[in-house]
């Protein structure tokens, strides 16, 4: 396999998440291979986190300070150039065109729609240009992403989705070129958890979408009906931190639910607990759930999206409750928190579904879509 030039483009690479963990994880993995790799951010982070200790791959950044705030619902790039002068813009932009024309070939992975509207119309014929979406069909057409979608991935190489339903669904927008990509999944140790300890993870952004307050009382209402003394860690944070360690308080069962903020070995925390949670209202494919999976844990996760259901099969890996419903996820909380056999039985599933997410296996898939477009 040929040394190959890679850029990753995304709008903000360097914040705690699950696409940036995605990303950077890609970035070292085909630089591990061989393979020139550069992550390149349009905006910095205001809360940088770093992904790796050592990168191989080397950063960019395109614009000097953070994104401007603004409502949440406004779109990005109206409320970019609304606050982003002409001259920051044009050195910004400058700045990615100087990095593309020092290489004579190579491929743009692109991960979001937003940057595609960003670079719409820079000068980069010698760049093969991938783009990648990281949330659901369904938050597509909610928003204004299926409109810069079927306008800006439709023109490049490829447009790749986190499952074949979503690619599926594109594809009858009139995208010819939609195909399937698969995250990689960062951690997999060579023993699984030891689901010994009464113990449910679930890690993410405090934030609305999350639901950890539905899990909170689902965790509450499940807990009382089981022997053993279960705990809830929470591992993230974000701002409803505060409220929903009032709202633990509140159940009684405070001291059981622990919140853990950022931590600095994931992997050890899956192997310390017994089931894997999500609890989101939206998710388009769910980083925890795979992670968990892949250190041998059962999952109870809503049954929020395709993606969710191509990582968790209900009754086979997982439990899948209704979304938005804490009575539902209370009861496949209290299914598996009762049942040590059939965690054990989910969990040894849930690796084995796991391996064709190994970041070898995806990487191999990386390099067979760079040979396509260069046939």
């Amino acid at each position: 396999m040929r040394a190959r030039n890679v850029i990753f483009l995304s709008t903000d690479g360097d914040s705690m998440g699950g696409s940036q963990r995605v990303i950077h994880t890609l970035a070292q993995g085909l630089a591990t291979r061989g393979h020139r790799v550069r992550l390149v951010s349009i905006n910095p982070s205001r809360q940088p986190h770093t992904y790796f200790a050592d990168p191989l791959y080397r950063h960019a950044t395109l614009y000097d300070t953070p994104a401007p705030e603004a409502a949440p619902r406004s779109l990005p790039w109206r409320r970019a150039k609304a606050r982003r002068t002409p001259e920051e813009i044009a050195t910004a932009r400058q700045r990615l065109l100087r990095l593309t024309d020092r290489i004579d070939r190579g491929y743009l992975v692109i991960a979001s729609p937003w940057a595609a509207h960003w670079i719409a119309d820079l000068p980069m014929p010698h760049i093969a240009k991938v783009g990648q979406y990281h949330q659901s069909y369904a938050e597509a057409v909610d928003s204004p992403n299926l409109r810069l979608i079927k306008k800006y991935y439709a023109h490049l190489d490829k447009a790749l989705f986190l499952c074949d339903d979503y690619a599926a669904s594109f594809t009858n927008h009139r995208l010819a070129n939609c195909g399937t990509m698969l995250n990689p999944v960062g951690v997999f140790p060579e023993k699984a958890a030891a689901l010994r300890n009464p113990r449910i993870v679930s890690a993410g952004r405090l934030v609305r979408v999350k639901r950890i307050d539905l899990l909170i009382d689902a965790f509450a209402a499940a807990a009382p009906a089981v022997a053993e003394p279960w705990e809830l860690h929470i591992i993230g944070d974000g701002p409803l931190r505060a409220a929903l360690e009032a709202q633990a308080a509140e159940t009684g069962l405070g001291d059981r639910i622990v919140f853990r903020g950022q931590v600095e070995n994931v992997e050890a925390e899956y192997l310390d607990a017994s089931i894997v949670t999500l609890s989101s209202d939206f998710e388009g494919w769910g980083l925890v759930l795979a992670e968990g999976a892949a250190c041998g844990l059962p999952a109870v996760a809503c049954d929020a999206s395709a993606g969710v259901r191509t990582l968790v099969a209900d009754g086979d890996n997982g439990v899948l409750a209704e979304p938005g419903n804490a009575g539902s996820f209370a009861a496949a909380l209290e299914r598996l928190m009762s049942d040590a056999e059939l965690r054990g039985r989910m969990g040894a599933r849930g690796r084995e579904r796991m391996r064709a997410y190994r970041l070898p296996r995806v990487l191999d898939r990386w390099e067979a879509l760079f040979d396509e477009i260069d046939r």
